[in-house]
């Protein structure tokens, strides 16, 4: 038996970019592509530079649907963490995440209010 492991620099490659007006992402496999054509340079910045993914594995970005009258300081529940915040262990080994949490918007990001986490299990 032989581990399967995950090789950074297997499967198609990607770069990501974000248009800084309407928030629309794209994306390309193309190293040619330097920023989408349509626009004008500048409208679009890279949010995540070279990477490789693979198909049988889940896509690597995820990103939050942010309202546009959200306000920093203004706390909103998120339903589905994109973050994985370890919640639970057992002494077997296993091991739960968080998939939602009250955050707070500061402008960029989310900050995760703090959460009591259980205690390890033994069992």
């Amino acid at each position: 038996m032989k581990r399967a492991g995950h090789d950074p620099d297997i499967g198609p490659k990607y770069k990501v970019f974000q248009n800084t007006l309407t928030g629309e992402v794209w994306c390309t496999g193309d190293y040619r592509m330097q920023e989408p054509e349509d626009g004008k340079p500048g409208d679009w910045e890279l949010v995540a530079d070279w990477f490789h993914h693979r198909p049988d594995l889940p896509f690597p970005l995820g990103a939050y649907l942010v309202p546009r009258g959200l306000k920093r300081g203004q706390r909103v529940y998120l339903e589905d963490l994109i973050e994985d915040v370890p919640v639970a262990y057992w002494n077997q080994g296993d091991s739960n995440r968080l998939t939602a949490c009250a955050a707070v918007w500061n402008g960029d990001d989310f900050a995760l209010e703090q959460f009591e986490a259980p205690p390890e299990m033994i069992g």
